[in-house]
């Protein structure tokens, strides 16, 4: 018969798993915490935009096949460059949840042209969008308010966190490849 007191080597309990996992990344347990999520501030803005349109119209000055050849060509580089970003994120097994734990600082890819380049991209598929849209409201807020909120209430934290997380390793790579373009 065996003792239930005695536990084999295996055997760990979860808070224990936690805190050696914890430990063993403890340089990289914490995360950034943001006043928003990007993708709700950008989606949300893009529609306040168009709202705003419907009451106010203020259409682009443009000729309409420059204006949809632009928005797509906007909204088509956006998105590849997402692409782009999330397969060098997943290649680091990565993700672009501000919810996750950095345990890697990723610098290759189209990191090593732009420390932001998931911004970049999610500002030109909005751009692209109030193109589309021959909204000049959406072009307004996105440069306007948008821009300026994500550098101020995502990226500059971000910056920080990633300070704090890698030291001397970010502090290299600031140094080396611009914020955004």
């Amino acid at each position: 018969m065996q003792d239930d007191s005695v536990q084999s080597a295996d055997a760990v309990e979860p808070e224990q798993e936690v805190e050696s996992a914890n430990e063993v990344g403890s340089a990289h347990a914490s995360q950034v915490r943001l006043p928003f999520r990007p993708p709700v501030l950008m989606w949300g803005l893009v529609g306040i935009g168009i709202c705003i349109e419907q009451f106010l119209p203020s259409p682009i000055d443009l000729h309409l096949l420059v204006r949809v050849g632009l928005g797509i060509l906007m909204m088509f580089g956006g998105a590849m460059l997402m692409r782009a970003s999330g397969r060098v994120f997943g290649s680091h097994d990565e993700v672009f949840s501000h919810g996750a734990k950095t345990a890697v600082l990723v610098t290759d890819g189209v990191f090593a042209r732009s420390r932001n380049p998931v911004y970049v991209a999610a500002t030109m598929m909005m751009l692209g969008l109030g193109l589309l849209a021959d909204s000049s409201w959406v072009l307004l807020i996105v440069f306007g308010i948008g821009v300026p909120l994500l550098h101020f209430g995502v990226i500059l934290p971000e910056e920080q966190y990633l300070t704090e997380t890698f030291g001397d390793e970010y502090a290299a790579y600031r140094k080396k490849v611009r914020r955004w373009l």
